[in-house]
């Protein structure tokens, strides 16, 4: 069996992204986000404090299902690109009988 068929079987398939390898433009948009927020918990009482809370986790549960989605077709897609390909294979093969 195959290097990354045995991987995904044994589910050690590696898909999330390595935040350790960011680019100076998506740190900056991490540090600009995450400077929002502490400006804004500063300004609020506890009571709007937990609100805020409850959205951020609203909308990073949001971003979870889209995110999921969004790798489930990329995922779909490149599967059936493979089938388009190896549909075609005829033409790149010279049998001779």
């Amino acid at each position: 069996m195959g290097k990354i068929l045995e991987t995904f079987f044994e589910g050690n398939l590696f898909v999330e992204p390595i935040t350790e390898k960011r680019t100076k433009e998506h740190k900056a948009v991490c540090d600009h986000a995450y400077n929002l927020v502490e400006k804004l918990d500063a300004k609020l009482n506890s009571d709007e404090k937990e609100l805020l809370d409850q959205i951020v986790e609203a909308l990073n549960a949001e971003s979870q299902y889209y995110a999921t989605d969004r790798f489930v077709r990329g995922y779909s897609l490149g599967a059936l690109m493979m089938l388009e390909v190896i549909e075609k294979r005829e033409e790149f093969l010279s049998l001779r009988e």
